[in-house]
């Protein structure tokens, strides 16, 4: 996965966090992205639980790459973790959001015309109140250390 992302994350990268702290392992993209904030070299975005509303500001960074982390159902084992192409999405994938991903994927494409992949997380639970579960917090500080290595902070700067 750490090639993969090497290769992927290209250029001026936006990291997009996405999905509601209060269910669940679904907090785990807003969670990373401010963990990471600051200390990679990267335009790190939380877009919660409504992520639509975000995509304005993620065209003014001009990237080149976004990547959306986010809780996803890849049919995996809790806490399992998947580097996805958007068109991966047409696959049984769904995510816990009302706005389908893949359609705040083609909008953002639109809007930014760059290369949008998405770092998705099984996740174990989704109640609201749930907090994350073990298997989510292995995930996130894995995320965490593999994301400060591969978009190390001095790579954006000037």
């Amino acid at each position: 996965m750490r090639r993969r992302l090497k290769t992927l994350l290209n250029g001026k990268v936006v990291v997009f966090g996405i999905g509601n702290r209060l269910r669940g392992d679904d907090a785990i993209g807003p969670e990373l992205v401010d963990r990471i904030g600051g200390r990679v070299g990267a335009v790190c975005v939380n877009g919660e639980n409504a992520p639509e509303m975000y995509l304005g500001r993620i065209a003014r960074e001009s990237p080149d790459v976004v990547l959306v982390v986010d809780a996803v159902h890849l049919g995996r084992s809790a806490g399992a973790i998947g580097v996805l192409e958007p068109e991966d999405l047409s696959q049984p994938f769904f995510t816990t959001h009302d706005l389908p991903l893949r359609f705040l994927i083609d909008r953002l494409r639109t809007r930014t015309r760059c290369r949008v992949c998405i770092l998705g997380v099984q996740p174990k639970r989704l109640s609201i109140g749930s907090g994350l579960s073990r298997s989510g917090r292995r995930a996130l500080r894995l995320l965490e250390r593999l994301l400060a290595e591969v978009l190390p902070a001095e790579k954006n700067r000037e």
